[in-house]
């Protein structure tokens, strides 16, 4: 998914270091650890041909770390682009009644790694005491799926605690 956020050529490096902010907090707020997650600027030789700046948000995957969101400065190379190809003048009139062509800061999320990112992060196995009388019984594991509240599907839910019939029947 992705979506380009025009400005003035002036404001474009202020809106672009918004939006790189804006998409980190958001994917943070989903619940994230952060220790999960780190920016990538990238250097000015690795930049596409279209674009004056780039910041990817990457997550640590168990095989590694890789792009989560993406976020260009496309500058005004798509605008001028289209505009050779058409003929059509894409130009907006500024404050000082002065054309401008707009710049395009575009961040670029895939909703396929973001589930992903979503479930490897709340993923937890931990250990439980149990009543065994041995020690190398002592602890079993289980798995928890600790989903932020805001993309839980269920908030609340009520569960049996033991494994009595006539109490699962109750809960």
């Amino acid at each position: 998914m992705e979506m380009e956020y025009f400005c003035h050529p002036s404001e474009a490096s202020y809106w672009f270091d918004y939006w790189v902010r804006f998409c980190f907090d958001w994917v943070r707020a989903l619940g994230i650890r952060e220790e999960n997650l780190r920016l990538r600027c990238y250097d000015k030789n690795e930049l596409a041909h279209y674009a004056t700046a780039c910041t990817d948000i990457e997550y640590k995957f168990p095989f590694g770390w890789g792009e989560l969101w993406g976020i260009a400065n496309r500058g005004d190379y798509d605008l001028r682009r289209h505009m050779e190809m058409t003929g059509k003048d894409l130009r907006v009139m500024g404050d000082e009644n002065k054309p401008f062509l707009p710049h395009a800061i575009e961040p670029a999320l895939g909703l396929d790694r973001l589930v992903l990112v979503v479930l490897l992060d709340a993923y937890h196995t931990e250990q439980v005491p149990t009543q065994s009388n041995t020690e190398e019984d002592s602890e079993n594991s289980r798995v928890v799926l600790r989903l932020h509240t805001d993309v839980a599907p269920y908030k609340y839910a009520i569960l049996p605690l033991v494994k009595k019939r006539p109490l699962m029947e109750v809960a």
